[in-house]
Order: structure tokens, then C-alpha cells, then sequence
């Protein structure tokens, strides 16, 4: 199988109405990481109204602010 990228938008699509990441969508993000994808978020927000969610998924990839204006690597400072 090859290796595919998710990129996650995070309002309206990833988050439920109370702004979380359900318990579901994390197992099933780390299913999909165990099988070798790239887990990463794409959103509009800046980083520090997205840094947690990044944070609470574990994610080591790439992730893009700003809707596309900043692309960094949060671990790498």
C-alpha cells in the first residue's frame, strides 16, 4: 500500500461543536499513522490556537497555518 497524506482542516470538520477532537477521530488518525500515512493539519488558525490539537495528536509532520501563509515543522525550533 502507499503512503497517502491527510491533511485535517480543523474547524467545522475535525472538531465537534464543543471545539474537540472526538476520542474516535484520534483512534482512527493513529490507526492510519500506524499503517505508515502522514497525519497533518491544515487550517486557517494561526499557530498558537492550533498548536494544542497538533500537540494532542502526536503529530511529528509538517503542519500548515494561515491557510497555507506558514508552513513549519512545530518540533523543530
Amino acid at each position: 500500500m502507499s503512503k497517502k497524506l491527510i491533511a485535517l482542516d480543523l474547524d467545522g470538520t475535525t472538531l465537534n461543536s464543543a471545539s474537540l477532537i472526538s476520542a474516535r477521530t484520534v483512534q482512527v488518525l493513529q490507526k492510519a499513522r500506524d499503517k505508515g500515512h502522514i497525519v497533518s493539519i491544515a487550517t486557517g488558525r494561526p499557530y498558537r490556537m492550533s498548536a494544542h490539537y497538533y500537540q494532542q495528536l502526536h503529530l511529528d509532520s509538517p503542519m500548515v497555518n494561515f491557510n497555507g501563509s506558514l508552513i513549519h515543522k512545530p518540533k523543530e525550533k
